[in-house]
C-alpha cells in the first residue's frame, strides 16, 4: 500500500457465531450460559432471542422468565470457540493478506489496494462467504489508520445491524450518535465508564467528543481519552515533539567567582530557575517540592528543600519561594557551586483558584488536592480507607496515610459511601429488585447484581444474615441494598460513586 492512500479496514461481526458453531440455527430462541459463582450467566445470544430482551450478562433465570422455550446451550472451554472463529478467518486471504479475530465474534482484514469491484464488493463476498458457511454477519468498512478502528467499526456494526462502509475522514460523523454503552465496553471490558457518564447527562459519542481533553484526562484517566480519540477519529500515532527534555528537571551549575554574599548568589539563582521553569513547562508539569544544594568550598554541601503548597512552574513564583527563604538564611561560608532540582512534581493541568468558590469550572486534580491539604493540614490527618478483613461491611476498613505504599482501591465490590445506619427502603422483588422505593417515590431498576448472602460471625452476640445486591436506577444512581433475612426487610447501606 502507497504511503499516499488511505489504509482501509473491514469488520465483520458475527452476532450468533458462539451458537452457530454448535449447530444452532440464529432464528431460534437459544442463549449461550456459563455457571460463575453458582449462577447461569448468559454469555452471547442469537438474535431471535435478543428480539425479545435477553441480553448478555443476565441470569439463565431472568432469561427464561422472559422466554419460558428458551433454550441453553452450556459453554464449554473458550479454546475450541477462538480456535474456530480463527479457522473462520481465513477465508477473508481473499481480500487482504492481514486478518485477525476480534474477541469471540468478530473478524477484521485490512482490504488490498485498489480491490476489483471496489469496498462495497469486499462487504459482499464477505457476507456471501459467512453465509455459505452457515453464519449471519454484518460487515462495516472504515478507516483503519484511526484511533481504535477495529472497535469503531464493531460498535457501528452493532448498534446500526446494517452493512455500511463509511467514507473516508467520514468515520467521526458516523460515530456522533452511538450510545456510549456499546463502545465503551468494546474497548475496556468491564468498563463504568458509561455509566459514569451517564450521570453527568453524557450519552453518545456526539456529546463526549465536545468534552475538553484535559477535563477528561482529570476525570476519567487515560480509559476516558482512548474513547474520545476514538469517537474524534483521531490518527493512531503522533510525531513526537522535537528535542523534548528530561523528565526530572535537575540542574548544576558550577561558580566561577567567588561568592559570599546573597545579593551575588540571586542572578546565579535566577538563572537556574529560568531554565527550570522552561523545562517544567515543555513536559507539561508543575513541581510541588523543590531542592536547592549549595555546594561549600570547605564544609559539608547546604541544602534548602521548598515546599511550594500548590503546584507551581512559573519562573517568578519559584523565584519569589527561594528569595524568602534565603532572608531567614545566613551565609558564612564561600559557594562553589549550586544545583537545583526537582523533589515532586505532578502533571499540570491548570490550577484551581478556590477548591469552595461556586462558579470555579476548572477541577483540581487529586494529587495536586493531597498535596495541597497536607500542606494546610498536616500529613497526619490525611487518610485513605482499606479493605480489612471482617464480615461486616461498615467494619470491613481502615484508615492508612496517603504515603504509604500500595494505595490501589481494592473495594471491588463495596460502595464509596456506606451509610451509619441502615435505612428501611421498599422493594418490589420479581426475580430480583424491580423497583426501588426511595425518597418518597418508586424507581425502576435498570441494572442489578447480585445476590451476595453475607451473615454475621457466629461467635458475636449480634447474629444477622443479608442478601446484598448492586443496583443501577433509571435516574443513575447507583444504591447498595440488601434483605434482612432474619427480620424480612429492605435496608438500604449504602451509594456507588
Amino acid at each position: 500500500m502507497s504511503s499516499t492512500q488511505r489504509k482501509r479496514l473491514l469488520v465483520a461481526w458475527l452476532p450468533a457465531f458462539r451458537l452457530e458453531r454448535c449447530g444452532w440455527s440464529a432464528r431460534e430462541p437459544v442463549a449461550l450460559v456459563n455457571r460463575i459463582n453458582g449462577t447461569l450467566i448468559v454469555l452471547s445470544t442469537t438474535p431471535s432471542a435478543a428480539k425479545r430482551g435477553v441480553v448478555k450478562g443476565m441470569s439463565a433465570t431472568e432469561a427464561r422468565a422472559l422466554i419460558p422455550t428458551l433454550h441453553l446451550e452450556h459453554r464449554e472451554s473458550p479454546k475450541p470457540e477462538l480456535v474456530d472463529l480463527e479457522s473462520l478467518s481465513r477465508c477473508f486471504e481473499i481480500l487482504g493478506p492481514t486478518y485477525r479475530t476480534l474477541g469471540n465474534e468478530s473478524i477484521a482484514v485490512e482490504l488490498c489496494e485498489g480491490v476489483l469491484g471496489g469496498e462495497n464488493a469486499c462487504v459482499e463476498a464477505a457476507v456471501d462467504t459467512l453465509r455459505q458457511m452457515g453464519h449471519i454477519s454484518v460487515v462495516t468498512v472504515v478507516d483503519g489508520d484511526r484511533c481504535d478502528a477495529e472497535s469503531a467499526a464493531l460498535g457501528l456494526a452493532i448498534w446500526r445491524n446494517r452493512h455500511a462502509v463509511i467514507p473516508p475522514k467520514r468515520l467521526s460523523n458516523a460515530l456522533s450518535e452511538i450510545p456510549l454503552e456499546i463502545l465503551a465496553p468494546l474497548l475496556m471490558q468491564n468498563s463504568t465508564l458509561a455509566n459514569r457518564l451517564n450521570t453527568m447527562g453524557v450519552t453518545t459519542a456526539s456529546d463526549f467528543s465536545k468534552l475538553q481533553a484535559a477535563a477528561i484526562a482529570r476525570r476519567f484517566g487515560d480509559e476516558g481519552l482512548r474513547l474520545l480519540k476514538m469517537v474524534r477519529a483521531d490518527r493512531t500515532s503522533q510525531p513526537p515533539p522535537p528535542n523534548r527534555p528530561p523528565d526530572l528537571p535537575s540542574l548544576y551549575r558550577e561558580l566561577d567567582s567567588r561568592v559570599t554574599t546573597t545579593t551575588a548568589l540571586m542572578p546565579h539563582i535566577k538563572e537556574l530557575v529560568n531554565c527550570l521553569a522552561a523545562r517544567l513547562v515543555a513536559n507539561e508539569q508543575a513541581a510541588t517540592q523543590i531542592q536547592l544544594n549549595f555546594k561549600l568550598e570547605s564544609t559539608p554541601d547546604s541544602v534548602m528543600t521548598i515546599r511550594t503548597v500548590r503546584p507551581w512552574r512559573r519562573a517568578s513564583t519559584i523565584l519569589s519561594l527561594i528569595s524568602q527563604r534565603l532572608e531567614q538564611w545566613s551565609l558564612n561560608e564561600v559557594i562553589t557551586a549550586l544545583e537545583l532540582k526537582v523533589i515532586r512534581k505532578v502533571r499540570w493541568y491548570g490550577s484551581q483558584p478556590s477548591l469552595l468558590h461556586y462558579n470555579v469550572t476548572q477541577k483540581e486534580p487529586l494529587e495536586e488536592l493531597v498535596i495541597r491539604l497536607e500542606d494546610t493540614l498536616g500529613e497526619s490527618k490525611m487518610f485513605r480507607p482499606r479493605r480489612t478483613s471482617s464480615h461486616r461491611p461498615e467494619a470491613a476498613w481502615k484508615d492508612i496515610g496517603p504515603a504509604e505504599s500500595g494505595l490501589t482501591n481494592d473495594l471491588v465490590r463495596r460502595p464509596s459511601v456506606i451509610l451509619p445506619r441502615p435505612e428501611t427502603i421498599g422493594v418490589e422483588f420479581k426475580f430480583g429488585p424491580r423497583h426501588v422505593e426511595l425518597d418518597g417515590r418508586w424507581l425502576e431498576v435498570r441494572g442489578r447484581m447480585g445476590p451476595e448472602r453475607i451473615s454475621g460471625e457466629w461467635w458475636s452476640e449480634e447474629h444477622y444474615s443479608r442478601d446484598y445486591w448492586q443496583l443501577e436506577l433509571n435516574d443513575g444512581r447507583r444504591p447498595w441494598i440488601f434483605h434482612d433475612r432474619r427480620q424480612n426487610e429492605w435496608r438500604l447501606h449504602g451509594w456507588f460513586e
